[in-house]
Parts: C-alpha cells; structure tokens; sequence
C-alpha cells in the first residue's frame, strides 16, 4: 500500500510533468523529429542578446520565424550529416568555439560559462556550431566535386574586379569596459557611460585611450579602418548615422560595454589576398603590477619604440625592454583583426600599438609585394573565389532540395515571449540566415 504522503509527493511531481509538458509545445516537424518551443525560444533568445535586440515582445515575434526556419535547416543539414555517417569530434567542438572565443577575443574557455552565467542555453549555440560543421563536411564531400571553373569565367571576374571601385570603409577607435565579475555590471556601466560622456564632451579618444591603457578591465582598440559590411549587424546600424568625431553610447555585449568613436570614412581598394608581407612585429611586456608609474613608464616606451623601432634589417630594437621578430606572410593569411592595421601601411611605417593581456604590439611593414598582372587580381585568387561562391550555390541549391524531399510541418504552437533575456551576451555567431524557402504551415 502506498502511503499517503507518498502518494502526495507523486501526484505533485505528476502535476509538475505535466505542467511542463503543456508549457513544452512543438513548434515544427522534420521528418520524424521535433523542434520544440524551448528550442524555438531558447535559441532566439540567444540570437536577440547576441545581435544586442531589445527583448521586446514585438522583436520576439518578429525574430521567431526566422529562427523557426533556422532550426529546420540545421535539423535537415544534421539528418543529411547522418545518413553520409559524418559526425564531429569533442575535439572540433573545441576548436570552432575556440575560435568564436578568439574572434571575440575573450579567454580561452569562458564563451560557454559567460552564456550560462547570463541565462543563455549552452546547448543551443552548440547545436548551431554543431550543425554548421556537419554542413561543412557534407558540402566537401558530395559537392566539391561538381563544380568547376572555366578560364573564360576567372578573365571575366579578373577585369571586373579591376573596374571596381572598392568597398566603403570606417575608421573607428574603441574602448571596452569588461564586466569581470557577475556582480560588477552596474559598476562597469556607471564607468562606461562617465567614459563616454567625457568623450562627448569633447576629451579626445587618444587622450582616453592612454588613460586607460594600464587598466585590466578595460579594453582598448586604437584608430583602424574596417569594412563597414564586416561590422556586426547592430554596430552597422549604430554606425551607418554617425559623422566622424561622434561617439555611440556604451553599447552593451557580453561581458562589456563599448564606445566607438567614427574618425573617418571612404571608399577603399581591397588588398589583395595574395599580397606579400615581411612584418617586423616588436612586443614589449605589460608589468604585472599596475599602477599610476608603471603605466606611465609603458606609455613613454611604447612611444619611443613607435617613433624609433629600428630598421628592417635586424630584430634590434633601441629600447632594450623590447622583442621583436620578422614574419613573412601573404596578406590572406594574416589573422582578421590585424588585417585592417597592416593594410595601410607604407614601407618603413609602424601602426598605432595593439595591447593584449601580457603585451603592447607594434607592427612595422618592412616589405610589400602587390601582385603583378597591372589592376587585374591574381588568377588563383579570383578561381578560388569563384569557386567558394559556386560551391556555396550548390550548398544552398542541395539544401533547397532535401528540404522538398523532407516532411515539414509547422506548428501553431503558442511561443513563450516571457523568457529572460541577458542585459549582455555574447557574439558568437552570425545572425540568423534569412529563410531560404518557406516551409507547409498548419495552422
């Protein structure tokens, strides 16, 4: 016989199961699997605190469809994965959220812990990270194969390329203030807006930014040019208004929040990928103890080095506390961050410093080799961008037809729009895709 606070303690986890159960909803059959509400809104979520949206409900409905069709495609991309009996390591998880870590420049192993830690789902952005590498493989494996390029199709792209007239560029400078703590966001906003509220007031960003070079919990980006289609979505939007001198307000991200200031625009040429460099890059260390003199004693070294780095012929620099070495590189290999501070450097010129945890980074361009071919880009380029350009129509072309093969269904099914928002979030992945076909809907 069941005793009767047994039995209460089981009607209680019933109710409870199936509480949940009705609050779980589904949102869309693939095939003979489901994508449930939670997944729905668990991954907009994500995507709004990303894409720094506001967690309105009018956003929430506007961002469901898209990301309802998001996750049909990763879940089709995953079946197709399957069947070919491809499948991803631990090892390659690490790796590409690694990356999104690095590409973010945060700590090694923190992107996972700063989403739980913000009440984002970890599982989300590793199911998104997931699929997009099962693609990938799916897509070297069934259709490299099918796709050629011709040598009249690298001419025409060539002699395209030579009349372009470039892409729009800014030149932006940055100062990031990190939350280092759960606790200290109201403290580390408080700073940030007194930060940019000086710089509206006219102190000048250079001025700031050497004020603020010793501080651990501060980030800094010199003056640099970007292409603006590269900027984050949101930034683009803060962005696209602003006339050179403006500062946005602190926007907020995860773990910071950022002031950007616009210092110029034009229209640039775009270096070509197989450009020779030979960089003299020349580090000095950042003193583990920071305070008002040491900081001070860094900002006249990184100073003097900038004005006099030595010569190109030796890894010698004057100021003994320096190390320097010499990379020879093409253009396309150099890392995305640094691709904007070397490419407009002259012979001889040293860029403004780059500061890391443990060091201050000067780059001085030593030698540059521009492809020859007068204005046309090299041939191997221009067939190596047609054919990711090609091969990525095919990609989309075979999705478009595992999707007509594939039973969809949509569902009516009501979406929480009351989920918690992080006031700041990472960016770890791009914003959602816009949909690539429209699936049965049942109402």
């Amino acid at each position: 016989m069941i005793h009767h606070r047994h039995l209460a303690v089981l009607l209680i986890i019933f109710a409870a199961a199936s509480a949940q159960a009705q609050r779980i909803g589904i949102a869309a059959i693939v095939g003979d699997e489901v994508i449930s509400t939670d997944d729905v809104a668990q991954r907009r979520d994500l995507l709004m605190a990303t894409n720094n949206l506001p967690p309105t409900i009018e956003n929430q409905q506007r961002m469901t469809p898209r990301v309802v069709e998001s996750l049909i495609d990763e879940n089709i991309e995953m079946q197709e994965a399957r069947r070919l009996s491809i499948t991803i390591s631990d090892e390659e998880m690490n790796k590409a959220i690694g990356k999104l870590e690095e590409a973010r420049r945060m700590p090694e192993g923190t992107m996972l812990k700063a989403l739980q830690a913000q009440g984002l789902s970890q599982e989300s952005l590793k199911d998104q990270v997931r699929a997009q590498l099962a693609w990938t493989k799916v897509v070297q494996r069934k259709l490299r194969r099918e796709v050629s390029i011709s040598a009249d199709e690298v001419v025409r792209a060539q002699q395209a390329a030579a009349a372009d007239p470039g892409v729009p560029q800014v030149k932006i400078a940055a100062i990031s203030v990190l939350v280092l703590k759960p606790g200290d966001e109201k403290a580390a906003g408080e700073f940030a807006q007194a930060i940019a509220d000086k710089l509206k007031a006219g102190t000048p960003m250079n001025e700031m930014l050497v004020k603020l070079s010793g501080r651990s919990d501060v980030r800094i980006s010199p003056p640099g040019w970007v292409d603006e289609e590269k900027l984050q979505p949101a930034m683009q939007q803060a962005l696209r208004t602003m006339q050179p001198g403006e500062v946005t307000p602190p926007l907020k991200s995860m773990n910071t929040f950022q002031m950007i200031q616009v210092l110029e625009r034009r229209v640039a040429k775009k270096v070509p990928e197989t450009t020779e460099m030979v960089i003299k890059e020349i580090a000095l260390p950042v003193p583990e103890k920071l305070d008002e003199k040491s900081m001070l004693a860094l900002r006249d070294a990184v100073e003097m080095t900038g004005k006099n780095p030595g010569d190109c012929m030796s890894e010698a620099v004057p100021n003994p506390q320096a190390k320097a070495k010499f990379s020879r590189i093409t253009y396309g290999t150099l890392p995305a961050d640094l691709k904007p501070i070397v490419a407009d450097l002259g012979v001889t010129q040293v860029s403004q410093p780059i500061r890391s945890e443990k060091a201050v980074r000067l780059f001085m361009l030593c030698e540059r080799i521009d492809p020859g071919m007068g204005n046309l880009p090299p041939a191997d380029e221009v067939r190596r961008q047609l054919f990711n350009e090609k091969i990525e129509l095919e990609a989309e072309k075979h999705l478009r037809n595992l999707k007509r093969d594939t039973f969809i269904e949509v569902k009516g099914a009501p979406l929480p729009t009351t989920s918690i928002v992080p006031k700041e979030a990472a960016k770890p992945a791009a914003a959602p895709a816009k949909p690539k076909a429209k699936a049965k809907k049942n109402g």
